[in-house]
């Protein structure tokens, strides 16, 4: 028997993985800096190699249940 899904309810945050290759590091430079300065984010450290289960480089962006929509649609 499958488990059921999580109550939506009661996820109290999330978070991104934005990877980028050295071509496109400047864009995740400047993502980086946009969003954390717009949003309630906490921001990880860059991962210049693979780690875990991320096959490339990347940082995380970690962020509250309630910051979802905000982050999500763009809205400032």
């Amino acid at each position: 028997m499958a488990e059921p899904f999580v109550d939506p309810g009661r996820i109290r945050g999330y978070h991104a993985h934005i990877y980028y290759d050295p071509e496109s590091r400047p864009v995740a430079e400047r993502l980086r800096q946009a969003i954390g300065n717009h949003f309630s984010v906490e921001l990880g450290r860059w991962r210049e190699q693979p780690v875990g289960p991320h096959p490339v480089p990347m940082y995380q962006a970690a962020f509250s249940a309630a910051e979802f929509p905000r982050l999500v649609h763009g809205s400032c």
